[in-house]
């Protein structure tokens, strides 16, 4: 299979040209292929520059803290007030200082080593794209710097925004509740009744009925192999990839760049090439949250992914069936990559 998505998530539009966007089958009507790219390039940066973002986020929060600390009439502890003062509400590990607070240096820490527990497994989605880590581009940098080159390298990058970071955040979070044991419960309160009801109307044959009457509801599995189901808007592929599990030919299709680059990974990247085992990873998916958390450790908390080997399904089925099920994914719109199915465009 020469597709982009490989063995899990195949394109069915024949568009080779479409490499470099790992099989993102946009339809060429509505987004130009410089468009495209720009888009890809854009998001690309977004994933190398990740932890810089939150990093450099992070020392401009402590800056201003530390300013209104200082500049607060109520800022200085000798004062002999009743009224409470800032650094009196704030707790210890919130209040940065030149030296001496344990707690504050310890939060700041392990808040450095999620944004690179992060930051990892973002680059290793990155290298399986074949686009350069964040580590690769800060070599390039410094690379650069080393030969003689007049001005600051840094100012010449293009740095992405917090909406664009944002976007990335959302990804991590989608990461884990899709692919994680944590996240099982959550998904399933949706994922388990569309499973349930698509097992109800569009049951699968056991594949021996050669006399199904009209008035069964089972669906044989004849030479056209088991019934194929769309999943649109499919995200990270954890919901697609439960239908295929079941027996379903399945395929997803989204128009997030930023997910499809992460799905892409799980679906197909997670093989551990040296010993056959999936990999799993570490990540901080509430970073970035600074409400509805009870806490700093809760932020920080690593959760592992994915939960299970995505590859695991397809070996089996290929094993215990004749006409296996088929998983693939599209990208684009979901009424632009199916447009061939609509009635003005039937010939």
């Amino acid at each position: 299979d020469s597709s982009p998505f490989g063995a899990h998530c195949r394109s069915t539009h024949d568009e080779p040209s479409q490499r470099r966007g790992h099989g993102h089958s946009h339809s060429h009507n509505q987004i130009s292929e410089t468009e495209e790219q720009e888009h890809f390039q854009q998001v690309c940066r977004s994933y190398q520059q990740y932890a810089t973002f939150h990093q450099t986020k992070e020392q401009g929060i402590q800056h201003r803290t530390y300013q209104l600390l200082l500049k607060s009439p109520y800022g200085d502890v000798s004062r002999n007030v009743n009224t409470p003062t800032i650094r009196s509400i704030l707790p210890p590990a919130l209040q940065p200082q030149s030296s001496g607070n344990a707690q504050y240096e310890k939060q700041q820490q392990l808040f450095y080593e999620a944004t690179i527990r992060n930051q990892f497994f973002l680059d290793s989605i990155l290298k399986y794209s074949g686009v350069e880590t964040s580590q690769q581009v800060l070599r390039s940098v410094r690379s650069k710097n080393s030969h003689g080159n007049s001005g600051n390298n840094l100012s010449s990058i293009e740095w992405v925004t917090e909406e664009q970071i944002s976007k990335v955040d959302s990804v991590l979070k989608s990461v884990a509740r899709d692919w994680s044991d944590e996240g099982k419960v959550e998904r399933g309160v949706v994922y388990d009744r569309i499973v349930d009801a698509l097992e109800k109307y569009l049951p699968l044959s056991n594949g021996n009925d050669t006399n199904i009457s009209d008035g069964n509801a089972a669906i044989k599995n004849d030479l056209n192999g088991p019934p194929r189901v769309a999943v649109p808007g499919s995200g990270l592929g954890r919901l697609a990839w439960e239908i295929f599990t079941r027996g379903y030919s399945t395929q997803g299709s989204d128009f997030s760049l930023p997910m499809l680059l992460a799905s892409d990974f799980i679906l197909n990247g997670s093989q551990d090439d040296n010993n056959g085992n999936f990999r799993r990873f570490a990540i901080s998916p509430w970073l970035a949250e600074t409400r509805n958390v009870m806490s700093f450790a809760h932020r920080i908390r690593p959760v592992f992914v994915p939960d299970v080997d995505p590859n695991s399904a397809s070996r089996n089925m290929e094993q215990h069936r004749s006409y296996p099920p088929e998983f693939t994914m599209l990208a684009g719109e979901f009424l632009s990559v199916y447009s061939h199915y609509l009635p003005e465009n039937q010939s």
